[in-house]
Formats: C-alpha cells, sequence, structure tokens
C-alpha cells in the first residue's frame, strides 16, 4: 500500500509524530536494534542535525545524514536497462510495503520486516544487479539470492550494519549469463523485524556472450565423456574378441560343409573291367 509523504529534503515539524500502519512516514525516525533513530528514507546529502522549532508549541524538526557509495544508476550505458519495484515483471510474496520518496529510483523503494518475506523479477539479459537502501542499525539482514530456480546460482548476501543511511547500494550482482530470459528469486531469511529490509531497483546488463559456468558440467565429467568418445571400455573389446572368435569358426563350419557336398555329388569312376575286343581281319569280324 502506498502512500503520500512530504518532501524529504524540507524538515518535518509535527506535534505528534506517528507512524501508519501500511507504510512508512520516510521523515518520521524509528527505533533501531541499535537504540539509536532509524531512518526509512534514501538519498545523498552529508549532514545529520536535530533543531527545535521556533513557537510557542512543543514541536521538533529533524533531518538525517544520506550518501551514494556506489553511483551505479549515475554509470548506465547503452545495453543498460532500469526494473524498478513498482514494474509489473516483480511479484512479490509476503508482507511487502510500498515506500514513496522523491530519492528513490522512480520515486518508491518497497519494504519489508518480515523475514521469509519474497520476490522474483523477470529479466532478458546477460547480467542483473539489485540496488537497495542501506538503514542506520547494526543487525545485517541476509537474502538468499537465485536465479533460474537452479541452486548452484545461489547466493546468500547481507545487507550489513551502519551507521549512515545509504541509498542505492548494490545488494547482489550476477553477470556472465547467457543472453536469454532469467528469473531471479530474492528470499529475506534473516535479520528483518530488527531492521527494514528496503530495495529500489534492478539494473540491467544486456551485453552479449555471457557463458552461465554456473550450470556447465563438472570437468571431471567432461573429461570422462571425452575419453569415452576416443576408446573402447573393457567389456567392449572382450565383445568384440568374441564376436571375432565366433566368426572364424562359423566361417570354417560353412567351408566344411560345401567341401563335403561337392564331394558327395562328384561321380564315382565305374572300375568295372569292360572286355577286350580284337578285330580279326581274316575272318573280318570282331573278336570279344
Amino acid at each position: 500500500m502506498s502512500s503520500d509523504v512530504p518532501d524529504t529534503d524540507t524538515p518535518l515539524t509535527s506535534t505528534t509524530p506517528s507512524v501508519p500502519s501500511s507504510t512508512t512516514d520516510t521523515d518520521t525516525p524509528s527505533s533501531s536494534d541499535d537504540g539509536g533513530l532509524t531512518d526509512v528514507d534514501g538519498a545523498a546529502s552529508s549532514t545529520s542535525s536535530t533543531t527545535s522549532a521556533p513557537s510557542s508549541t512543543s514541536s521538533s524538526s529533524l533531518t538525517f545524514s544520506y550518501t551514494t557509495m556506489t553511483d551505479v544508476l549515475g554509470n548506465l550505458t547503452a545495453t543498460s536497462e532500469v526494473i524498478d519495484d513498482m514494474d509489473l515483471r516483480v511479484n512479490y510474496k509476503g508482507m511487502w510495503f510500498q515506500m514513496v520518496n522523491g530519492r528513490g529510483y522512480g520515486g518508491t523503494l518497497h519494504t519489508t520486516n518480515e523475514t521469509s518475506s519474497s520476490l522474483t523479477v523477470s529479466f532478458y539479459g546477460s547480467g542483473i544487479t539489485v540496488l537497495g537502501y542501506v538503514s542506520l542499525g547494526t543487525t545485517p539482514i541476509n537474502v538468499h539470492y537465485t536465479i533460474d530456480d537452479d541452486e548452484t546460482t545461489a547466493q546468500d548476501r547481507a545487507v550489513p550494519g551502519s551507521g549512515i543511511n545509504i541509498i542505492d547500494e548494490p545488494f547482489y550482482a550476477a553477470s556472465g549469463l547467457p543472453l536469454q530470459q532469467h528469473t531471479l528469486a530474492m528470499n529475506v531469511t534473516s535479520g528483518a523485524g530488527l531492521r527494514l529490509f528496503m530495495y529500489d531497483c534492478f539494473v540491467v546488463d544486456k551485453t552479449a556472450g555471457g557463458s552461465q559456468t554456473s550450470n556447465s558440467l563438472p570437468t571431471s565429467t567432461g573429461t570422462a565423456n571425452r575419453a569415452s568418445g576416443h576408446g573402447m571400455s573393457g567389456g567392449q573389446i572382450a565383445g568384440a574378441v568374441v564376436g571375432s572368435v565366433f566368426g572364424t569358426i562359423l566361417l570354417a563350419l560353412v567351408f566344411l560343409c560345401c567341401c563335403r557336398r561337392r564331394k558327395s555329388t562328384t561321380p564315382i569312376p565305374d572300375t568295372t573291367p569292360r572286355p577286350v575286343s580284337f578285330f580279326d581281319e581274316k575272318n573280318n569280324y570282331v573278336l570279344t
């Protein structure tokens, strides 16, 4: 749920500071885990001060300090795309609140104080960076990140404790992915409640030529596959030998059968003595 708030660059004067139940006033402090003041807005300035408002009523005017440690949004390229926290490609699960302010990208942040709150974002690219807001406090907030439901890409990252508010700090970054459609999942695992987890936007890199090494097969498996492709196993060699012997025996049997058949069909010569005939020239007849 969202709500409009005053310009966070103008000191807020009120006689009864309060925090709405559905969203957090961007200039109203709340108690942090280290006993200090936690501002839930983000921006850039350099000083922190507390002054009293001049009037007959009892009121206070509070100003907080902000800084930007890594200016990712100031170094976008032609292959960069920014996905805001309000983009329809972002799906939230759990208790999330939209916070309207003038310092986050697009003027909004999303925040949660509930462990197990999660979100997913779909993007087309070869890399992605999560930008968020580091608030005052000492308790780290741990978040589990995965890409495409592949646990080999899983990383646990913590939003560290800080003595100053930091806006658009990189919480997580992945690069070298194939240039295609991906889904990044974020799950808050611990630390929320004592501090608010707040993120602003995603910066997507669409540079071509990436390769997702985390999904590749291990080197040992690849080596085994290459070896099996160029050689024969022991079983294959034994099978080849047995086949050769069997083939030789079969050929010998066929040869013997052919020889026996040829021998059985050859005519047996007639060795019976035949009478000898003589020609009697005197009497002109044949004598047997």
